[in-house]
């Protein structure tokens, strides 16, 4: 089974929504807000590609985040403002690029996860996840800054700084 195949299994038996929902919004429309989200700044020092001290989405990453997301960064206050987007690269351990993942706060979408649409994408934009996607709430709701782990932790140069 394709790794994006075996996300989508693990979103249904999570609990996602699948494909858009009923506000009309997608995956699609996602990854076009997203369109040349790597000239965007990088929060907190992730400059570059970094290890990824909890290896959730891979051992090592990259982030950037928007405009918007970036004023409740610099802030240091959650939360983030309707349009916030950020972004994370996560690379295999041979480097290459392995997927896309975004959250994107839209005001009322999931008041109950935050109100964040999230998604899942190859490296290609074909989105594997989008949505109310449950096992991304869930994971982030342990964040202490409105579901966002970039805004509160540091990154490290090497993996053997992590905590």
């Amino acid at each position: 089974m394709r790794v994006i195949g075996m996300v989508g299994l693990l979103a249904a038996v999570l609990g996602c929504n699948g494909k858009g929902d009923d506000t009309g919004y997608s995956g699609a429309d996602l990854w076009a807000e997203m369109d040349g989200y790597n000239t965007w700044e990088q929060p907190n020092g992730w400059t570059g590609v970094r290890p990824s001290c909890t290896q959730d989405h891979a051992a090592t990453v990259q982030v950037w985040a928007n405009a918007v997301a970036m004023e409740a960064i610099a802030a240091g206050a959650g939360p983030f403002a309707d349009g916030a987007i950020l972004v994370k690269e996560s690379y295999g351990d041979d480097g290459s690029l392995r997927d896309v993942t975004a959250m994107r706060k839209m005001d009322g979408f999931a008041p109950d996860a935050g109100d964040w649409y999230w998604g899942r994408f190859s490296p290609a934009g074909d989105p594997g996840l989008e949505g109310a996607v449950a096992a991304c709430s869930g994971c982030h709701g342990g964040s202490g800054f409105d579901y966002s782990f970039v805004a509160e932790q540091a990154p490290v140069a090497d993996a053997a700084e992590c905590p």
